[in-house]
């Protein structure tokens, strides 16, 4: 999967230098990520909304829904301002912002062990991304 982000991103950084606008590029994605999810929510014959959650999960897929679509024009205006090298390291930090942010917002546990593994990460993206 990873190697699918990074072609995803050269894609995207040829495509903003050739002056193709970032939300051309978020449409023509969102079109194709359709038109390949719907035959496959609809083909059971039930409405997805309606028979698991109603209201409630309206509401979640429409923050999830306005959320990624944020997310990705966030990276996508990333992968055409930044080298390659640094956006996929920015891209792939997640899993630590998300421990982080587990630990200090939620109160979830961490130990002493992986607390030196993320400022091993931490220091390890910062020299990595030195000029």
């Amino acid at each position: 999967m990873n190697i699918f982000n990074t072609i995803v991103m050269v894609v995207v950084k040829k495509l903003t230098s050739r002056g193709v606008n970032p939300i051309d590029m978020m449409m023509f994605r969102s079109f194709i990520n359709a038109t390949l999810s719907f035959p496959i929510i609809f083909k059971h014959k039930k409405h997805p909304i309606k028979d698991i959650g109603g209201t409630a999960l309206k509401c979640t897929l429409l923050c999830r829904s306005i959320t990624g679509m944020i997310c990705f024009y966030m990276l996508i205006l990333e992968s055409s301002w930044l080298p390659i090298f640094i956006a996929q390291t920015l891209n792939n930090t997640t899993p630590f912002f998300t421990a982080l942010f587990g630990y200090y917002i939620l109160g979830e546990k961490m130990s002493k062990l992986m607390m030196l593994c993320m400022i091993g990460c931490f220091f390890g993206i910062v020299i990595l991304n030195e000029n």
